[in-house]
């Protein structure tokens, strides 16, 4: 069976966690070096 390993990191830009700027992007990066910029929807 295979394994596969992703990580999610977040960071927090502002200093605040309001709704309007709380910050939604994340990276995904996966096993074999392939990183994916994301970010949640904010409704």
């Amino acid at each position: 069976m295979s394994k596969h390993t992703a990580t999610i990191a977040r960071r927090r830009e502002m200093p605040d966690f309001a709704y309007e700027t709380y910050n939604r992007d994340h990276d995904w990066s996966f096993d074999a070096g392939v990183t994916v910029r994301a970010s949640a929807n904010p409704a």
